[in-house]
């Protein structure tokens, strides 16, 4: 079922019920920013928790905060990078990371090796020299 909000505005977005939520706003549009009592999730948070993108596209074409955060302190974009990264992208960046610093620090190391055959001791210098 999901979560049931206490603000219909936060609940319409994160529903899906673009309708609904154009009738809500309509009728007062200062609710484009309100924080449900419970979680603090505006309805931008609520689209963006369930997935909802055309809900989202229509908050944000609205200026709809995506600063806002909510009880958690998690704003919208949290919960999007959570629904567009599956656990096969997790598992890539927990594989990747390691061999990309890996050659980071090789890459550090030539680079100090070769500054000590050149002659100048530190990094600082190398950069002056352009």
């Amino acid at each position: 079922m999901g979560l049931v909000y206490s603000e219909p505005a936060c609940q319409a977005a994160y529903s899906g019920d673009i309708h609904q939520l154009y009738a809500i706003l309509k009728k007062n549009p200062t609710l484009l920013d309100i924080q449900d009592k419970h979680t603090g999730d505006t309805p931008l948070i609520a689209a963006c928790r369930h997935g909802n993108l055309n809900v989202v596209k229509y908050l944000v074409d609205n200026k709809a905060n995506a600063l806002l955060t909510n009880k958690k302190q998690r704003t919208c974009l949290h919960y999007v990078s959570k629904k567009t990264l599956s656990l096969l992208d997790y598992l890539m960046i927990a594989i990747l990371m390691p061999i990309l610093l890996l050659g980071y620090f090789l890459m550090c190391g030539e680079v100090e090796g070769w500054l000590g055959l050149v002659g100048h001791g530190s990094f600082g210098e190398m950069m002056w020299l352009g």
